[in-house]
């Protein structure tokens, strides 16, 4: 390039029709063309239209991008359309990804990205043996900040080990994976009731990972036990209403055991 900027100098220097200001101008285009090609100079279109170079015109879209070098001794542009980037980077920047397991065994995905330029949606994916992954959900984007906070909830993950990823998926299709987060639930099950404090009726919410007979235990404070009843669970989520209207006023236990002795007790007052 060098080269070719002294001879055009020199081709300039003897021309009797260049005047000073072409001159300028023209070394102007040059030197801009050297800095641009050192530092890969690309725009994106953002809206259609034609480039005119050597070998002819040429129309392109909407999100193509094209190079633009200025050369010759009258500084014309010559425009060449290039195809979208079709590598396996996306326009969108997976700043944090983690998993979480929660008390009540639900695991919890949250994410954090950045430059949503061209990002349609994430899907979730999830698997028991880090190789075969299914669809759990499809996240849309939300490309409203430059810092974009996303979250989901696997209610009912797997006992043993859970695997999930993210696939970030381009509005073209092209698409690209997130590093796989791991999760160990060692199983059992989680139980809540609701209201605290209560008058008549004590709402009671199981999920185990499979059908069980649990016993269900209510019992005082000095640990005599007042109420006692088995339950059939549902694989997943069960609901159980308790009477407790003929409870003294006062704090009492909910011992839950199931057949393979597991066990959770929770505290609850009576009104």
């Amino acid at each position: 390039m060098m080269v070719q900027l002294g001879r055009t100098v020199g081709k300039l220097l003897h021309s009797h029709k260049t005047d000073f200001m072409k001159l300028i101008m023209t070394l102007f285009f040059i030197l801009f063309n050297l800095f641009m090609n050192a530092f890969g100079q690309s725009n994106t279109v953002t809206s259609g239209g034609t480039a005119t170079g050597s070998s002819g015109t040429m129309t392109f879209s909407i999100g193509q991008t094209f190079d633009e070098n200025y050369v010759g001794s009258n500084a014309k542009i010559n425009e060449g359309v290039q195809q979208p980037f079709t590598g396996t980077g996306l326009p969108v920047k997976l700043i944090s990804f983690s998993a979480k397991l929660k008390t009540d065994k639900q695991v919890e995905l949250d994410w954090l990205t950045s430059l949503e330029l061209n990002c349609n949606y994430f899907e979730v994916q999830h698997s028991t043996n880090a190789f075969d992954f299914i669809l759990l959900s499809k996240v849309k984007r939300l490309g409203t900040q430059q810092t974009n906070n996303y979250s989901f909830i696997h209610t009912l993950p797997t006992i043993g080990f859970n695997y999930y990823r993210l696939k970030m998926v381009d509005k073209d299709g092209t698409f690209e994976f997130s590093p796989v987060k791991t999760i160990n639930n060692v199983g059992g099950f989680y139980a809540r009731i609701y209201p605290s404090p209560v008058k008549d009726k004590l709402q009671l919410e199981v999920v185990y990972e499979q059908k069980n007979s649990i016993d269900i235990q209510i019992i005082t404070e000095n640990g005599r036990i007042i109420l006692s009843q088995n339950y059939i669970t549902e694989k997943g989520k069960s609901l159980l209403g308790l009477n407790v209207s003929s409870l003294q006023k006062g704090n009492y236990f909910l011992r839950l055991t199931s057949d393979d002795k597991k066990q959770t007790v929770i505290m609850f007052e009576k009104m």
